[in-house]
């Protein structure tokens, strides 16, 4: 429902400002996979992940986020790191890695640290960072009105499917 709330909204905003125009051909696999990673499975990873994770961790991990957009960044788009920024997010992954262990990061070898739902947060993180590097495209020939309605549009169509088979299935969480 959040996110059909947030389809209508942005679909006034789109047409108060006189924005609407229907996505070229070859753009709508493209806001499908945006609405799928961006919002299907990024809320999915984050829902689930609650279920095992506490809210504290799940926090610290979420404000990882900016470090794999950094590093997605400078791989992908070619950004500029100096120094001083790679030390930052050296030093914002040692603290993620270090709230995720709880400490203990002899458990990082032997793959046995924190929750199951740790990991899918810790997987929701460079998930975001994929999401923020795709949609610069479509920003570049988009509104970010019109883009994320359609993005929204599809995130919303993908979770719609998955909760109705869940009901159908019986399956509450």
């Amino acid at each position: 429902m959040r996110f059909l709330v947030g389809v209508v909204i942005l679909g006034a905003a789109v047409g108060l400002r006189h924005q609407f125009s229907l996505p070229k051909p070859k753009d709508w696999l493209y806001f499908a996979l945006l609405g799928f990673l961006g919002i299907t499975f990024h809320q999915w990873l984050q829902s689930t992940g609650l279920e095992t994770s506490q809210a504290t961790t799940t926090g610290w991990i979420v404000a990882s986020m900016p470090i794999f957009i950094a590093i997605l960044g400078w791989l992908v788009l070619k950004e500029k790191l100096n120094w001083l920024q790679a030390l930052g997010i050296l030093l914002a992954a040692f603290g993620v890695l270090l709230v995720v262990t709880h400490g203990n990061f002899s458990s990082l070898v032997s793959g046995k640290f924190g929750s199951p739902g740790d990991i899918l947060i810790l997987i929701s993180a460079p998930n975001w960072a994929v999401f923020t590097i795709l949609s610069r495209r479509g920003l570049k020939t988009y509104p970010a009105a019109l883009m994320m309605f359609y993005v929204m549009t599809f995130g919303w169509l993908f979770s719609s499917v998955l909760f109705c088979r869940r009901q159908r299935l019986g399956i509450n969480s």
